[in-house]
């Protein structure tokens, strides 16, 4: 299907394409089977440090897990193929609460993620795109709890304080981190 003919996708009257653009948190759709990012906002473009939307369009999350790697771990962008996969195969949408998700600067975010399916107008009723839209929570977890969440995450302890700290955007008070000690 031609990015043209998915931006004419409407919900109740409002344009998938303009959907998107106005959501206040990261959200995107992608051409299904492709893969391909074919619609964002700049609430997503900002978890990549991206700046135009042209940067993220065309590309796959194999394409982002060339850069993102070593933030996501291995297999990260297998495991949303296959969200992406069986949200296509099933026709049913997708919901994951406190997902954690590593921000290209190494931030977490903990974050609630819906993934939902596009079907075309025809009569097939086949799924043409995958909307995936994600609510950033991280703001709204207790400090401790988030802590204890970067310790989990981040097994050396120079990162977790390095991370941390950028987080509570603190990291230029200290000479030297803090450690977990």
């Amino acid at each position: 299907m031609s990015d043209a003919n998915i931006k004419s996708v409407s919900i109740s009257g409002i344009s998938l394409d303009e959907l998107v653009v106005s959501l206040p948190m990261p959200a995107h759709v992608k051409d299904y089977p492709s893969g391909k990012y074919i619609l964002t906002n700049k609430e997503n473009l900002k978890v990549y440090h991206f700046t135009n939307i042209a940067e993220m369009l065309g590309r796959n999350i194999h394409d982002l897990d060339e850069f993102m790697k070593p933030r996501w771990g291995e297999g990260f962008a297998d495991s949303i193929d296959l969200l992406d996969e069986t949200v296509a195969k099933t026709g049913n949408p997708f919901f994951s609460e406190n997902r954690i998700f590593v921000a290209i600067d190494g931030i977490l975010r903990i974050q609630n993620m819906t993934k939902i399916p596009v079907y075309s107008y025809d009569r097939s009723k086949k799924v043409i795109a995958i909307f995936t839209q994600s609510h950033d929570k991280t703001e709204n977890i207790d400090l401790l709890t988030l802590f204890n969440t970067y310790i989990q995450f981040y097994k050396r302890q120079g990162i977790i304080s390095e991370y941390f700290c950028k987080f509570l955007k603190i990291e230029s008070f200290f000479r030297f981190l803090p450690t977990c000690a």
